[in-house]
């Protein structure tokens, strides 16, 4: 019997541990341990139970409160202190020593560039899991998260310079081999792209293994002409997002058949606005069965719901929250897959935001791509990663 850590230390929702998940469950089928270390212990606990493992809480620093959209994953974790090596040392001692306490024999790191550094101190094999945001290309300096706007290479290597001779510092502490470019530290031995070339946020990259967004059912890839005709829209949203309260108003007013789920509401406002055509949940809905009958999906732009709803033949509209999520929702938009939200129009345009997400073409090339994975399976896909995880005992 194996030991495995499964940490995740960056960014928000359950959508990582969503993905770990199954993992977990195919690791410890298989008869090895699976101990968690999790950014959110309340939410993440709560969607994972009691059957998958101890969970204890990852180490984690918060972010500085940085007003200016990062240009790359570099400002990102400039933000995070790693540009100082006094605030980088003691946030990865605290992963090198829970390392050292939990005694893993393989790390799987979702999004968690701390936690593989630690893993590289102690000459563990660690595997990285994530989609193309959090698995960035191997690229020096690392890619803009900007594509629809030119940045200099100037601008991207002077973030990376920042970085890099910090962590080495740190590093050479620990008598471990630095890193020779920045984006070794979110690569372990082994590095698990879940996601389709479509759903890229860094665009489709070649000789890339991609297993696919990981997903707990296959949705059934309809014709074109079904989802065009249904009658209803679904919506995930988040109560944070200062054009869901606008938006849900408006279809209330119009009439315009709708049902879904507001993250961080209140239940006033969810009754004051639910009407006799706007259905508001108080709980999170079974996403298949959603998709089955919508006829276009409105979001934010996530790497779960957004795949998900493309897979099942159904167009998106995508209102970013965050710089990830305006880079998948660029790509979605730029692919003619659905129409991303200009941030400085919201609900001046939504009239035609509406029609274009619902144009005959739309359909036509989300259909394409929805019959182009018809076969894709995650039982398979789980399978895989458990084999490749696994093979990580035998390095």
């Amino acid at each position: 019997m194996a030991r495995f850590l499964l940490a995740w230390e960056l960014g928000d929702g359950l959508g990582h541990v969503n993905r770990l998940l199954p993992l977990a469950r195919a690791l410890r089928d298989a008869g090895h341990e699976t101990i968690w270390a999790i950014k959110d212990v309340v939410g993440g606990g709560r969607r994972l139970g009691s059957d998958v493992g101890p969970i204890v809480a990852a180490p984690i620093r918060p972010q500085s409160g940085n007003t200016q959209p990062p240009l790359s994953l570099a400002d990102i974790l400039i933000t995070m202190g790693f540009s100082q090596p006094d605030a980088l040392k003691p946030m990865l001692r605290s992963w090198v020593d829970l390392l050292e306490l939990v005694g893993p024999d393989v790390v799987l790191a979702d999004y968690s560039p701390t936690a593989l550094l630690a893993a590289r101190i102690l000459e563990l094999p660690a595997v990285a899991i994530g989609n193309g945001f959090e698995i960035p290309p191997d690229r020096s300096p690392l890619p803009s998260l900007q594509p629809w706007q030119s940045v200099p290479g100037r601008q991207l290597e002077k973030s990376e310079r920042a970085v890099l001779p910090s962590i080495n510092s740190v590093m050479s502490d620990y008598r471990a081999p630095a890193l020779d470019r920045l984006a070794q530290l979110y690569a372990g031995r082994d590095s698990l792209l879940c996601c389709f070339p479509e759903f890229d946020h860094f665009g489709a990259r070649e000789d890339a293994d991609y297993l696919g967004p990981v997903l707990e059912q296959p949705p059934e890839p309809p014709d074109c002409d079904s989802v065009s005709n249904r009658r209803r829209l679904f919506f995930y949203l988040s109560a944070k997002h200062p054009f869901t309260r606008p938006l849900l108003e408006y279809l209330a007013r119009r009439g315009e058949p709708a049902i879904g789920y507001v993250r961080d509401a209140k239940q006033a406002d969810l009754q004051n606005l639910s009407s006799l055509s706007l259905h508001i949940s108080s709980e999170p809905l079974d996403m298949t069965e959603m998709l089955a009958s919508a006829n276009l999906v409105i979001c934010h732009g996530g790497a779960g719901t957004t795949p998900a709803a493309i897979l099942a033949g159904v167009p998106t509209l995508m209102v970013p929250l965050s710089i990830e999520q305006a880079m998948l929702a660029y790509r979605i938009g730029y692919a003619g897959l659905g129409v991303p939200v200009p941030s400085d129009k919201h609900m001046a345009a939504i009239d035609s935001l509406l029609r274009r997400s619902r144009q005959p073409d739309v359909y036509e090339r989300v259909g394409a791509v929805a019959a182009r994975y018809a076969d894709f399976d995650p039982r398979h896909q789980a399978e895989t990663m458990t084999a490749r995880c696994l093979a990580q005992l035998e390095s």
